[in-house]
């Protein structure tokens, strides 16, 4: 037989051998990898005492974001922009609050647990 075709990654056909990543495992560093940005934003906001950001992001990212508790304010109408894109703003403190009261797990992945005391959310442990 030939060489065979490579397959994209993310693909879910799959041949049949010994691959330590299945497409639940592959889905779930995902799902990490996404985070990441996240915990760099939290970070940045304690170094630098960034209060607010803004985003310009594709619908189907919020979407994914929200389904971690990780939550963004639209502002204004979808622009045309490499794609359809949602203008965002959140602010830090208001991410950290949501993301703690819906996906505690998430939010001790972003940092919100390091960075508790600097954006007041004992009070939100308290509740």
């Amino acid at each position: 037989t030939g060489p065979q075709r490579p397959r994209p990654l993310g693909s879910r056909a799959r041949a049949v051998v010994a691959d330590p990543f299945t497409w639940s495992s592959e889905r779930y560093l995902s799902n990490i990898l996404l985070m990441l940005p996240i915990r760099g934003f939290v970070m940045l906001a304690a170094k630098y005492g960034i209060t607010h950001y803004c985003a310009l992001t594709a619908p189907s990212l919020l979407r994914r974001l929200a389904s971690f508790g990780v939550h963004f304010d639209p502002v204004g109408e979808v622009v045309e922009h490499h794609g359809k894109r949602q203008p965002n703003i959140v602010s830090v403190n208001e991410l950290l609050r949501r993301a703690f009261r819906e996906r505690v797990d998430v939010w001790s992945a972003i940092g919100g647990d390091r960075f508790d005391l600097r954006f007041g959310l004992e009070r939100v442990a308290a509740e």
